[in-house]
């Protein structure tokens, strides 16, 4: 495929992957005209303000895909 220009127009599908008590995973595609450009996945954890994790809130996990 043709690299992406900086003007370029890009739609960018997100979609929370994976889910656990304390951590979610959220890929990420990056099309042009219907042609991917590029896929990345970033990991988050919930954490409480000493940074130690914490269960993620029910509204948040319930966005998870259920498998």
């Amino acid at each position: 495929t043709e690299s992406l220009r900086f003007d370029d127009i890009v739609t960018i599908h997100l979609a929370m992957s994976a889910a656990s008590r304390a951590s979610f995973s959220m890929a990420y595609l990056l099309t042009l005209d219907g042609v991917v450009h590029a896929a990345a996945r970033t990991m988050h954890a919930c954490v409480d303000s000493n940074g130690r994790p914490v269960r993620m809130p029910t509204w948040l996990l319930d966005l998870a895909p259920k498998i």
